[in-house]
């Protein structure tokens, strides 16, 4: 899969664009959009959404969540490679300050308090939803940076829909995915499969370990993930009962760093899943009711021959969740929501099994004022065990700036808190049960507008500006000892600026498109508490500039893509002393569709990085260069 044909054949043809792009007798491609429509409907308030729905995320089919985030938002993704450890960075915040929820309920470990977005296959993903800032806070408690959701849902436009699809690549990857959904009147049935394996045996250059840099090739990283989703779904007059099963199991293989030599050392770590969930909604005129119950079992084993670390971890949880909404004409919505999390965890890392309870009552209204004005409001209280916090809240407001026009001005202010982790308190040794609980004030001001400039083209854009406040932000530092432990820090401050714009063109047979993405993040610790050093300086691994653009035509049957991203420098250190340099990325997909009644076939060649940058993501673990990846897709609808 090194073949240089393929290199020149994606550089000399003369059109750009961005990922896979469906032509125009077959489903419109939208790119990420921000919630519009009518005011009452408008869950987004005075909050900054983005959603991707399935004909954005099929272009990603046998990607990971963590590779969709980086060529479609401006949220920052730290990974240690394919098939390595990757989470997200939301605002300046750290990654257990960001919730993965499956259908609204939370999945993050509850151990560590984040998710590895590396697990999580895109072929699984029916549609995406991102909550950013104080928007999270209608999703659930703790995500001071923003929320992730993942939804799995039915379709009942189709009687069957099957989806099949293999890549082989360079490193020996090797992927696929099957969907195959059957629908009747009433019953319907979604199964889900994938495969991915991968020797992630790349060349980097070593400019650390070695008087002068020295190419080397990365051993010990193979990768094996497989899993599988399977749903049932009941359609009543006015309710759909569900049920939903997600087995998932990941074997790979860890790297030593390039500060050693690259040996095929017994470093290795499994991940296993096990997810269950019920639920039943029914809808009525004035009143709506939705219930769902969740059953997850996690285990995480942790192999380090060298060091002579066992480490196998196993949590439990049970969720459960409640929410009646009252709708009153079409002016205003009062929603009621009880939920309880009850996690069980044994590991050998813990003097015993630790168990915690986290209950919320929420309670939410939107109005609307006239044709223009929408304000909203959000009050939550939090138990953790038998503890009563002090109440999480938020208000928020979006005006219509002209009328009949998609345009917006949101304003809102957010209070919300996180409860340390289980790894927090009982790590052993260095866990803390005397550590804080973090709490944050956020607020966010930005406007959004959605512009048909003629027949041909359309402009989409937003900018948005925001500030929040952490207050006894959780840290790991050294300790008097040998070892790690959590402190709190007094105050971080986290502002920016976002920015998206959209313009689409689009005529007969031929379409047009460009994205760009920019984000600028300062996030400083204001007071530090007893270490002065750190005060005032840039939180470590957060980027104070990125930016993605793409730009992306499709002509009958052919596509053609470019994307060009840049992720800034990114301290190392506290004290800011030690920094990874910027980086850019040029990637590429050349592809052609071909489409006979109900069949088609998608046939294309993706190349990542293609002009070669060396670049680390996280300190002295290299990321791939030049790379290659072959799809072929079968779909039929019926």
């Amino acid at each position: 899969m090194r073949c240089p044909v393929f290199y020149i054949i994606l550089l000399v043809l003369p059109v750009i664009s961005t990922g896979q792009v469906i032509f125009p007798d077959d489903t419109i491609r939208i790119k990420e959009v921000i919630v519009k429509g009518s005011l009452l409907a408008n869950n987004s308030g005075g909050y900054k959404q983005t959603v991707l729905d399935s004909s954005m995320l099929v272009d990603y089919s046998l990607n990971n969540l963590s590779e969709i985030i980086t060529e479609t938002t401006s949220l920052f993704i730290k990974s240690y490679g394919t098939g390595g450890i990757a989470t997200t960075s939301f605002r300046g915040t750290g990654a257990s300050h960001t919730k993965l929820t499956w259908n609204e309920i939370n999945i993050n470990s509850p151990m560590v308090g984040q998710a590895d977005l590396s697990l999580i296959p895109a072929g699984f993903i029916d549609e995406l939803r991102i909550y950013y800032g104080g928007g999270s806070i209608y999703v659930g408690n703790g995500g001071l940076g923003g929320i992730i959701n993942i939804e799995t849902k039915p379709d009942w436009k189709t009687e069957s829909d099957i989806l099949a699809s293999f890549g082989a690549g360079s490193f020996d990857r090797y992927s696929g995915l099957l969907k195959i959904r059957s629908s009747g009147k009433r019953l319907q049935s979604s199964t889900k499969a994938f495969f991915l394996s991968a020797r992630n045996d790349f060349r980097f250059l070593n400019s650390v370990s070695y008087p002068e840099p020295v190419f080397e090739r990365r051993k010990n990283a193979e990768l094996f993930q497989k899993g599988l989703m399977q749903e049932f779904y009941l359609k009543g007059e006015k309710s759909i009962t569900s049920a939903r099963l997600w087995y998932q199991t990941s074997d790979r293989n860890l790297p030593q760093t390039m500060l050693m030599s690259q040996t095929e050392n017994k470093e290795q770590q499994i991940d296993e899943f096990l997810r269950a969930m019920i639920g039943y909604e029914r809808y009525n005129r004035n009143v709506n009711y939705k219930i769902s119950l969740a059953l997850f079992s996690d285990r995480l084993d942790y192999l380090n021959e060298l060091a002579s670390i066992d480490s196998r971890n196993h949590s439990n949880t049970v969720s459960s969740k409640g929410v009646v909404e009252i709708i009153n004409g079409n002016r205003s919505r009062l929603n009621i929501t009880l939920n309880n999390e009850l996690n069980i965890v044994n590991s050998v890392n813990y003097s015993e099994l630790k168990a915690r309870n986290i209950s919320t009552l929420t309670v939410s209204a939107r109005r609307l004022f006239g044709e223009k004005f929408g304000v909203n409001i959000l009050m939550r209280e939090l138990m953790d065990d038998r503890k009563f916090l002090f109440p999480d809240f938020t208000a928020g407001m979006d005006f219509r700036m002209i009328n009949k026009k998609e345009s917006y001005l949101k304003l809102s202010f957010t209070r919300n808190s996180k409860v340390p982790t289980l790894n927090d308190l009982y790590w052993n040794p260095g866990g803390n049960p005397e550590i804080r609980n973090e709490y944050s004030y956020s607020g966010e001001i930005s406007w959004d507008i959605k512009s048909k400039i003629n027949k041909a083209l359309i402009l989409e854009s937003e900018i948005s500006i925001y500030s929040n406040r952490i207050k006894d932000m959780i840290q790991w530092r050294p300790g008097e000892h040998s070892y790690w432990s959590p402190v709190n820090i007094n105050s971080v401050n986290t502002t920016g600026i976002e920015s998206d714009l959209n313009l689409s063109y689009k005529i007969n047979r031929l379409s047009v498109r460009f994205t760009g993405v920019y984000a600028f993040t300062s996030a400083h610790v204001i007071n530090s508490g007893d270490d002065n050093n750190i005060s005032g300086k840039q939180l470590i691994y957060v980027p104070e500039n990125l930016f993605n653009s793409c730009l992306k035509i499709s002509f009958r049957s052919f596509y053609y893509s470019w994307t060009v991203s840049f992720t800034g420098k990114r301290y190392t250190d506290a004290d800011n002393t030690h920094y990874l340099p910027g980086f850019i990325l040029n990637n590429s997909i050349i592809g052609i569709k071909i489409k006979s009644g109900k069949n088609s076939f998608d046939l294309n060649l993706k190349a990542d990085n293609i002009f070669g940058t060396t670049y680390q993501t996280i300190a002295y673990h290299p990321m791939p260069g030049r790379s290659f990846l072959f799809t072929i897709t079968y779909h039929r609808i019926k």
